[in-house]
């Protein structure tokens, strides 16, 4: 089976630790709300929130020029 690169396995244990493999972006922020004290969640919350500003910026940037060129 071919698994698409958006699925994510979330495993929440009877002691309330949450394992996850393949996460993205937007899931590790989902899941640094779920486990705030897991330290790697927390971590990879940090750097999606990060490649979002930045991909925000980079945006506007974008439209910026592109509205700057067609005066």
């Amino acid at each position: 089976m071919q698994r698409r690169q958006a699925e994510t396995d979330i495993l929440i244990l009877p002691d309330g630790r949450v394992l996850a493999q393949n996460i993205t972006p937007v899931m590790a922020i989902v899941l640094s709300q779920v486990n705030p004290a897991d330290r790697q969640f927390g971590l990879r919350r940090a750097v999606a929130l990060r490649l979002a500003k930045r991909q925000a910026i980079t945006n506007r940037r974008r439209t910026h020029t592109h509205k700057r060129t067609e005066k």
